[in-house]
């Protein structure tokens, strides 16, 4: 049992930070612009998206980005043109593109179910079943059968 809420008090302390970062990284790109390659690899965050690429080929080694802020239709079949990421790209890849925001709430979904979930129990309730225990004078929850000095 201690093991279980300890993984789950890491979780949610560990969620509730990288929620905070997300939203800190998506209001940053707005002025500022993060990318990186590595080997057929490449990505980075910008204008509140995270985007990551993966070159196949012979030319992967030979990816270099080509910035156009003119264009602005979105092709996925190996060229893009793209106002926010300003890329234009002409060999086979394959690209995946979220918006930050919806990143933070895919995370900040989950956290905050653990944060309801681990709200401590009132004096006045069963620490067993969580059964409400006003007014019982019996010794015994009704619910769940532990005794009282249990249930404190």
């Amino acid at each position: 049992m201690r093991r279980r809420y300890l993984r789950r008090r890491i979780a949610k302390w560990t969620g509730s930070v990288l929620v905070v970062l997300t939203l800190a990284i998506w209001l940053a790109s707005g002025w500022f612009t993060w990318r990186f390659q590595i080997g057929g690899w490449a990505g980075g965050i910008w204008a509140g998206y995270a985007q990551v690429y993966r070159y196949y080929g012979a030319r992967a080694a030979l990816s270099q980005f080509i910035y156009s802020p003119k264009f602005a239709l979105v092709w996925y079949r190996g060229v893009i043109f793209g106002p926010r990421h300003n890329v234009v790209q002409v060999f086979p890849f394959r690209h995946a593109e979220a918006p930050l925001w919806m990143i933070a709430m895919l995370i900040a979904a989950p956290t905050a179910w653990w944060w309801v979930k681990d709200r401590p129990l009132g004096r006045h309730c069963c620490q067993r079943c969580g059964y409400d225990l006003t007014g019982n004078e019996s010794g015994r929850c009704p619910e769940c059968g532990a005794e009282r000095r249990q249930a404190r």
